[in-house]
């Protein structure tokens, strides 16, 4: 009988490979993981990078204040899964950040200092802004025709407060909760110990932007409406305790100014439009220029470090690819700047 020597050695080569795998397995080094920056209070600005639309590329950045280092996307690097589409807002609850993530309709709670997921909240219709009160939290909706209330500790969803139309930003005045309405026109206030509307204050048209200065008043920032229906952009200035329109000032025409913030001491308001600009809460009259010019960059979110008085901004470019975050001195030059994610649309200090 003939016998097939070659068969035999080649079994016996493929048994011996099968037997020294795990030998060989156990000698190969592994590689390292690249161990992820982590959060710092009072030394670290969360930069959200909103991604495109309908894309799912939003994504968390962190800039080390001290060192002067971006870290980019750490979602992704601690949790291993993109953080979702339309990254909107952020606010810091009870040592948790909470993401809201617009149009994944979903809110994400994550440990600030190492960016690992404590739980998802959801489903919620198209989130917007979060208001942390006593023993809730408020979210204002695009689409709701609500202000959602949850669980502080848990999360859970617990109710609502009826508010027809989109509900943008929020403010707690004199224990209670003001809330910019834009496709009414107005700025609602709201009980949050019965949970309903007990005000209404009328303004431009589409506020979405609301802060208090120094002096107790509160500030509303209305974009007006786009085309078709056009309307220009105002800002209005409300009595805290009236709630009675103390000023109003309209923009130029076809003017859509975003943003409003405050300086450190709150003495200033900041916002943009085409540039930055900068106005006393004094002034009789908008500022005729900007503060700082925007020249071929588009300006898109902007913050003032409280601790520090340094202004943040970002400039989404055509908001598909990358864009660039800057800091700039109290005094308006440029101290530093790196490259984001995709839309760079807020900062948050931690």
């Amino acid at each position: 009988m003939k016998v097939n020597t070659c068969s035999k050695i080649n079994r016996w080569i493929i048994g011996l490979a099968f037997l020294l795998l795990p030998v060989l397995n156990a000698c190969k080094k592994e590689t390292p993981e690249t161990p992820i920056e982590q959060a710092k209070s009072g030394k670290s600005v969360f930069v959200l990078n909103e991604g495109t639309f309908n894309w799912g590329n939003a994504s968390l950045d962190l800039i080390n204040t001290e060192t002067g280092t971006l870290t980019e996307d750490v979602f992704m690097t601690a949790n291993k899964r993109p953080l979702g589409d339309v990254l909107q807002s952020l606010t810091f609850i009870d040592k948790q950040a909470w993401l809201v993530v617009n149009n994944s309709m979903k809110i994400e709670r994550i440990n600030p200092e190492n960016f690992i997921s404590t739980g998802i909240i959801q489903p919620l219709t198209s989130p917007r802004y979060l208001l942390p009160l006593e023993n809730k939290v408020y979210v204002s909706d695009l689409y709701a025709d609500k202000i959602h209330i949850l669980n502080r500790q848990t999360g859970a969803i617990t109710g609502g407060v009826k508010c027809s139309g989109w509900t943008e930003e929020m403010l707690l005045v004199n224990n209670q909760v003001w809330v910019c309405n834009v496709r009414k026109a107005k700025v609602y206030v709201i009980d949050p110990q019965a949970d309903v509307i007990t005000d209404s204050i009328t303004v431009g048209d589409a506020p979405r932007s609301i802060v208090q200065d120094n002096k107790g008043q509160v500030w509303v920032l209305c974009e007006g409406k786009i085309p078709p229906g056009e309307t220009t952009g105002s800002l209005w200035k409300i009595d805290a305790q009236s709630r009675m329109v103390l000023s109003s000032f309209t923009f130029p025409a076809k003017s859509h100014p975003s943003a409003l913030c405050t300086n450190a001491d709150k003495s200033s308001l900041l916002f943009l439009l085409n540039g930055l600009y900068q106005m006393p809460v004094d002034a009789a009259n908008l500022p005729d220029k900007p503060w700082i010019e925007q020249e071929q960059r588009l300006f898109y979110g902007l913050a003032v470090n409280p601790a520090d008085n340094t202004i943040w901004l970002s400039d989404a470019k055509d908001y598909v690819q990358k864009g660039e975050v800057i800091q700039l001195n109290p005094e308006g030059t440029i101290k530093a700047s790196w490259k984001a994610g995709v839309a760079p649309r807020a900062f948050y200090f931690y």
